[in-house]
C-alpha cells in the first residue's frame, strides 16, 4: 500500500477511536470507542507485521512461527486485542513479543496502546505487572516479599567480576553490617541486575526482621505521587509520614527526580529526616550522580557521602554462568558449545541473555527437542549482535579522533600540514591499522596518502 493510503487508513482509525467533545466550559473530553471493522483492522495489522519483517525486527522463522497467524480483533485508544489461534503460543507471545509489538505498533498508530492476547472464549488478559495496580495512596508500599516476587534473592543473583562489589555492598546493607554505606547508590545500564539487588535486599530484610518497615518505590512514582498531592491540594503530612517513617527506603531510578525542583526539594528533606534517624537509604541510577546534570548540588554531596558502586555489563564468564543457571531453572540441557556461542554473541545485558535461553527452550519444545548449534542460531537470529562493518568502524574512528582533538573529519582527511591536524591524522591512521583489517594502501587512500606515508605515521 502506498504511504498516502496508509496515512489515510491510520487517520480514519484514529478518528474512529477518539471522539473529542466540548462541554459547556470548553474543556476537551476524550472517550474511547471500540473499532470492529475487520477489513480495516486486518489491513492495518498486516501492514504492521510486514513492517516488522522489513525492518529486520524479527527473523523470517520467528515471524512464521509466532506472528503470522495472529489476528487483530479490536482496537481502542488504549488497547489492542489480538486473537491467538493456537492457545499454547500465548505465554511465549506474552513473554517474548509483548514489548516489541507494543513499542512498534504504538509508533505506527501515533498513540500508545497495550497489547492483550487471547484464545477463543478465554478473556483477553494483560501482562501482569510486578506490583498490582492499586489506589495511588497504597501504591509502592511493600508489606511482604510476595508483592516483589520471591524470585529476587541474593541466592539466585549470579555473581561475577563485573557486579561483585555491588552484590557485596547490598548484602552488607541487608545484614545491617555496613553503617557507613548510607546512602548506598548502585548505577549501571538497564538490565544488569540493579532492581534484582533492591528486591533481594527487601526480601532478605523482611525475612530476617519481619517488623521492619520497608518502602520500595520508583523515582517516577515518587514524583507522580508528590505531583498528585500538590495538584489535588491534599495534606502534605500524609506524604511525609509515609516516606519518613520507614526503616529502609529503596528508590529505583533516582535519576528521574533530576531537573524537578519540587521533587528534589521534598526528597532532600526526606533524605535528611531518614539519615538523621539512622535509617537506611538505597538508590539505583542509570548513571553516576556527577553525570546527572540537573541534580542539585546539595543532593549530589549527600549521595557522594555514602557508597557509590557500579555494575558493568557481564563478562564472558558471567554470561556463561547466567546461561547455565537459566537453563538449569528451565530444566533443559544445553551443550557447552551452544552456551559459549550464545555468551560470545549476546553481550548487552542480563535480560537479553536470559531471553536467549527462553527462546531456545521454546523452539526446542515446539521442534524435535534437540538443542544444537543450528537450533540456537535459528531461535535467536534477531537477538544476535551483528558484526560491525569495516566502514562503520572507520567512520567511528574518524568521529572519535575529531571529537578528541576538536578537529573536523574533513581536516583530518585533508592535505593540510598544520601541526595539530597532522598529529590527529597520525592518530587516526594508527587506530585504523590496529582496529580494522584495512591494508596500508587502503588506509592511505582514506587519508589521501601513499602507503609509505602511512608506514611512517604509525611506525
Amino acid at each position: 500500500m502506498k504511504k498516502k493510503g496508509l496515512s489515510l487508513l491510520l487517520y480514519t482509525i484514529y478518528v474512529k477511536i477518539i471522539y473529542i467533545l466540548y462541554d459547556h466550559c470548553g474543556h476537551v473530553i476524550y472517550t474511547e470507542k471500540r473499532i470492529e471493522n475487520m477489513d480495516s483492522l486486518q489491513e492495518l495489522w498486516t501492514l504492521f507485521l510486514s513492517s516488522l519483517l522489513e525492518k529486520n525486527l524479527v527473523s523470517a522463522d520467528s515471524y512464521r512461527l509466532w506472528l503470522e497467524s495472529l489476528e487483530l480483533k479490536e482496537l481502542t485508544a488504549t488497547e489492542a486485542k489480538i486473537y491467538v489461534p493456537q492457545a499454547f503460543k500465548i505465554n511465549i507471545l506474552k513473554e517474548l513479543y509483548t514489548e516489541l509489538i507494543e513499542t512498534h505498533f504504538s509508533a505506527m498508530l501515533g498513540f500508545p496502546v497495550k497489547v492483550f492476547f487471547y484464545h477463543d472464549d478465554m478473556q483477553a488478559l494483560p501482562i501482569l505487572e510486578l506490583i498490582p495496580n492499586q489506589s495511588f495512596e497504597k501504591q509502592s508500599v511493600i508489606a511482604t516479599d510476595v508483592l516483589l516476587g520471591q524470585g529476587y534473592t541474593f541466592e539466585n543473583f549470579i555473581v561475577g567480576t563485573t557486579n561483585r562489589l555491588a552484590h557485596s555492598a547490598c548484602l552488607a546493607v541487608a545484614n545491617r553490617t555496613a553503617q557507613g554505606y548510607n546512602p548506598l547508590l548502585i548505577y549501571g545500564d538497564s538490565g544488569l541486575g540493579k532492581t534484582h539487588l533492591l528486591f533481594a535486599i527487601t526480601n532478605h530484610i523482611h525475612k530476617n526482621t519481619p517488623d521492619s518497615k520497608i518502602l520500595y518505590v520508583k523515582g517516577e512514582d515518587f514524583t507522580n505521587e508528590l505531583v498528585n498531592i500538590l495538584t489535588q491540594k491534599k495534606p502534605m503530612q500524609y506524604f511525609r509520614d509515609k516516606y519518613r517513617s520507614v526503616d529502609v527506603l529503596l528508590i529505583d531510578d533516582i535519576q528521574f527526580i533530576a531537573g524537578k525542583s519540587a521533587t528534589q526539594e521534598e526528597f532532600f528533606h526526606t533524605f535528611n529526616a531518614l539519615y538523621d534517624d539512622n535509617k537506611q537509604i538505597i538508590l539505583t541510577s542509570d548513571r553516576p550522580p556527577k553525570e546527572m546534570k540537573t541534580l542539585e548540588d546539595r543532593l549530589l554531596t549527600r549521595f557522594e557521602g555514602g557508597l557509590i558502586v557500579d555494575i558493568q555489563p557481564p563478562d564472558l564468564e558471567l554470561r556463561i554462568a547466567i546461561l547455565k543457571k537459566k537453563a538449569e531453572q528451565l530444566g533443559i540441557d544445553v551443550p557447552n558449545d551452544v552456551l559459549f556461542f550464545l555468551a560470545d554473541r549476546i553481550k548487552s545485558n542480563i535480560r537479553t541473555i536470559e531471553g536467549a535461553i527462553k527462546r531456545l527452550n521454546a523452539y526446542s519444545f515446539l521442534g524435535n527437542g534437540v538443542i544444537d548449534m543450528n537450533l540456537a542460531k535459528q531461535s535467536i537470529a534477531d537477538l544476535l549482535e551483528r558484526p560491525v562493518s569495516t566502514m562503520t568502524k572507520v567512520e567511528q574512528i574518524f568521529d572519535v579522533v575529531s571529537q578528541k582533538y576538536n578537529i573536523s573529519v574533513e581536516d583530518i582527511k585533508s592535505a593540510k600540514q598544520i601541526k595539530e591536524i597532522t598529529f590527529a591524522r597520525q592518530v587516526a591512521m594508527l587506530l585504523l591499522r590496529r582496529v580494522t583489517e584495512l591494508s596500508l594502501d587502503e588506509i592511505g587512500k582514506l587519508n589521501g596518502k601513499h602507503h609509505s606515508t602511512v608506514m611512517y605515521a604509525i611506525g
